[in-house]
C-alpha cells in the first residue's frame, strides 16, 4: 500500500495574530506562500507556478510597504539573441556583468544587479527572511565576470550606478526560445514578481504581432509598465514607414517608453552612447507603480478556480465514500449463520440443502445460492500463514478438500471473504469519477488496497475461526448426548446441521439474524412434522417426536454449547465486515488527501484572496 498525507498547518495560528476563523489578507498570503505549491505537486488542483509567484510578490510588497522600505524589480526581457544582456551591461555602466556571446541562450538564469546600500536589506530577503523569490537559491556574483546564472538560483551583483538606489534590476533568460524551455518556463512563472519591463525586440521579431500580443496580454494582467527597445541589426538607415510601423508596435505593446538602438558594427558584447538608453535609465527611476489591485485580481481568480474544482472533488470523495461503505457491507456475511454455515463439512451442508428444498425456506436457498457462488468464484486456496503477490492472472477455482478440518475450512472461507472485499473495493475506486478525473487529467492512477490489508487481521481471524470450530464440535457433542436413544438415523447423518441450523431456521417467521429460543419453539414442532413426513428422519412416532421438541427447546437451544456457536459465529461476521470497513477507510484516506478539507488553513486562506478581487489595499 502507498501512504498519502493531507495538508495541515500546525497550530491554531496561521500567520501574525490570526487565529482561524478570521484570516486577515496579510495572514492568507503567508499560508498560501508556504504551502500553496502542495496545491499542484501533491494534490493536482488547478494552481499555476504563476499564481503562487503572484502571492509570493504580492506578500513581498506588503511586507516591504509596511516596513517603510519599498523597492521595486525591473526586469529585462526579451526572446533568444534579442539583446537583452548587452542593454543590462550597458544600463549598469557598461559593465559585462551578463555573459554576451554569438550564440543564443546565454542568461540561463536571473542575474540580479542590486545597489551597494541596498545591500544588507536584500540579504535579509533573500537569505533570511525568504520572502524575496523564496523559491530560488541565492548566489553571489562580480561585476565583469560574464555571468551565465542558473535556472534555480538568483545570481546577485553589486553596483553603484546612480538613479538605481531603490530598484533591482533584472537579466532574464529567453522566453522565446525553443532550446531553452526550462528557463523560459521559469522567466514566465516569475513574471508577477516584476515592477517594470523593459522589453527587448530584435530586428526578426520587430513587426511579429504574435511576440508583440504575448507580451501585452501578459503584462497587463499584473499591470506593468514597459518600455520597448527595437534592437537594430542591418546597417541601412531605417526607413520612414518602418519607424512608423515600429511606434505602432510599442503602442500595440503598451509601452510607455520606445527606443530604437541604432546599429552597430561587430558581435558580442558592445557599448551604446551613454545617451542611447537615457530614455530607458529615467523609466527604471520612476517611483514603483500600484500593482496590488491587479495581483490581487489575478490570485482571486487562481483561488477561485481551485477551490471550484475542490468542491467538485469533495463532493466526488463523498459519492465514493457512500459507494465503498455500501460495498463493504454488501461484501460482508448477511448473518451469524453464514458463517457457521461455511464451516461445515460436505454431508453437513448436502443435508442442509435437502432440508431448506423440504421446508421451502427462501432464506436458506438464498444463503446456499450465495454461498456456491461465493466458493465457484476465484477464492484462492491460500493457508493463513502465506501470503501471495498480487499479479495480473486470474485467481484459480476454489477446489475444497474433502478432508479438511472445519478450521481450515473456516480460515480458507474467511480469507477468500477478505479478498473478495479487496477485489469489489478495488472495482469500485478504480469506476469512481473522482480517480476518473485525477487519471485523465492529471495522469494520477487510483490508489488501491492490495493484500496487505489482510495480515493484521490474520492472528484474530485465525482465533476467532479456532474458537467457532471447536464450539460448532461442541455443540454435535452436545446434540448427540441429548439426543442419545432417539434415532441414530437423525444423530447419526444429520447431528448438528438439522439441529442446530435446519430447526432454528424453520420456525424463523422474519431474517435469521433476528432469531431468538422463544421465537423458534412455536414452530418447531411443525417443522419437525414436516421433515419427518418426507422421510428426513426416517419414521418417527409422536413420543420421540415431542421428546425431541422438548429437548431441542429445553436442553439444547438454551444451552452453552448453542450459546458459544452464536457468540464465536457473531466474531467471525464481525472480523469479516471490520476488515472491509478498514479497507473502505484506507482508500477513502487516500483519496481525501487528494483534497483540501473545509476547515483545513490552506482552503481559508484561498477562500480570503478569492474575496478580494479588485479591491484596493
Amino acid at each position: 500500500m502507498t501512504g498519502g498525507a493531507g495538508l495541515r498547518v500546525k497550530g491554531p495560528r496561521v500567520g501574525g495574530d490570526c487565529v482561524l476563523g478570521t484570516m486577515d489578507l496579510d495572514a492568507a498570503l503567508n499560508v498560501v506562500a508556504l504551502e500553496g505549491r502542495n496545491l499542484r505537486e501533491r494534490l493536482c488542483l488547478p494552481w499555476q507556478e504563476q499564481a503562487q509567484q503572484a502571492v509570493c510578490a504580492l506578500r513581498f510588497r506588503r511586507q516591504a510597504a509596511a516596513a517603510g522600505q519599498p523597492v521595486q524589480l525591473a526586469a529585462v526581457v526579451g526572446g533568444a539573441s534579442s539583446g537583452k544582456s548587452t542593454v543590462f551591461n550597458n544600463l549598469l555602466g557598461g559593465h559585462r556583468v551578463s555573459l554576451v556571446t554569438i550564440r543564443s541562450h546565454a542568461t540561463r538564469g536571473l542575474i540580479v544587479a542590486v545597489h551597494q546600500r541596498q545591500c544588507d536589506r536584500l540579504d535579509r530577503w533573500l537569505n533570511h527572511d525568504r520572502v524575496l523569490l523564496p523559491t530560488l537559491e541565492s548566489q553571489p556574483g562580480r561585476l565583469d565576470a560574464d555571468l551565465q546564472g542558473r535556472p534555480e538560483a538568483a545570481t546577485v551583483v553589486q553596483h553603484d550606478v546612480a538613479g538605481f538606489e531603490n530598484t533591482l534590476l533584472i537579466d532574464t533568460a529567453d522566453f522565446t526560445s525553443n532550446t531553452a524551455e526550462l528557463e523560459g518556463d521559469v522567466t514566465l512563472s516569475l513574471l508577477p514578481w516584476f515592477d517594470r519591463l523593459v522589453v527587448i525586440v530584435d530586428h526578426e521579431r520587430w513587426f511579429d504581432r504574435q511576440v508583440v500580443d504575448q507580451l501585452a496580454l501578459l503584462a497587463k494582467r499584473f499591470a506593468q509598465p514597459r518600455a520597448v527597445i527595437f534592437n537594430r541589426t542591418a546597417e541601412e538607415a531605417l526607413a520612414e514607414p518602418d519607424r512608423v510601423r515600429l511606434e505602432e508596435q510599442a503602442r500595440q505593446l503598451g509601452s510607455q517608453r520606445m527606443c530604437i538602438l541604432n546599429y552597430h558594427r561587430g558581435r558580442g558584447f558592445r557599448r551604446f552612447d551613454p545617451q542611447a538608453l537615457g530614455e530607458v535609465a529615467r523609466f527604471l527611476a520612476e517611483p514603483p507603480p500600484q500593482r496590488e489591485p491587479a495581483l490581487r485580481a489575478e490570485i482571486a481568480k487562481q483561488a477561485a478556480a481551485v477551490l471550484s474544482s475542490n468542491r467538485i472533488r469533495l463532493e466526488r470523495l463523498d459519492q465514493l465514500e457512500r459507494i465503498l461503505v455500501d460495498a463493504a457491507a454488501r461484501c460482508a456475511p448477511a448473518s451469524r449463520w453464514d458463517c457457521v454455515t461455511a464451516l461445515m463439512t460436505h454431508e453437513e451442508r448436502d443435508r442442509f440443502g435437502l432440508v431448506s428444498r423440504i421446508l421451502g425456506i427462501s432464506q436458506m436457498r438464498e444463503w446456499l445460492g450465495r454461498q456456491k457462488r461465493w466458493l465457484e468464484e476465484a477464492m484462492p486456496r491460500l493457508p493463513w500463514a502465506g501470503r501471495r503477490e498480487a499479479t495480473a492472472e486470474p485467481d484459480p477455482a476454489l477446489t475444497e478438500k474433502t478432508d479438511a478440518t472445519r478450521e481450515e475450512r473456516g480460515r480458507d472461507w474467511m480469507n477468500a471473504q477478505c479478498e473478495r472485499q479487496i477485489r469489489r473495493l478495488n472495482e469500485e475506486v478504480t469506476a469512481s469519477d473522482f480517480w476518473e478525473d485525477l487519471r485523465t487529467a492529471h495522469g494520477r492512477p487510483p490508489i488501491l488496497v492490495d493484500r496487505g490489508m489482510i495480515e493484521p487481521f490474520r492472528p484474530r481471524a485465525e482465533e476467532t475461526v479456532a474458537r467457532l470450530a471447536v464450539a460448532m464440535d461442541e455443540w454435535n457433542a452436545k446434540v448427540q448426548h441429548e439426543c442419545e436413544g432417539i434415532s441414530p438415523k437423525l444423530i447419526g447423518s444429520l447431528g448438528m446441521t438439522i439441529l442446530a441450523g435446519a430447526a432454528i431456521l424453520i420456525a424463523m417467521p422474519g431474517p435469521i439474524a433476528a432469531l431468538t429460543p422463544l421465537i423458534a419453539a412455536g414452530a418447531l414442532k411443525a417443522g419437525l412434522l414436516k421433515l419427518g413426513a418426507a422421510g428426513a428422519f426416517g419414521a418417527l412416532s409422536a413420543r420421540p417426536l415431542a421428546r425431541l421438541t422438548e429437548i431441542i427447546r429445553e436442553k439444547l437451544l438454551a444451552s452453552t454449547e448453542f450459546n458459544r456457536v452464536r457468540e464465536a459465529a457473531e466474531s467471525v461476521r464481525r472480523l469479516i465486515e471490520e476488515h472491509g470497513r478498514a479497507a473502505a477507510d484506507y482508500l477513502s484516506q487516500e483519496a481525501r488527501a487528494f483534497t483540501v478539507p473545509p476547515d483545513d488553513p490552506l482552503g481559508q486562506a484561498l477562500e480570503v484572496l478569492s474575496r478580494h478581487e479588485g479591491r484596493s489595499a
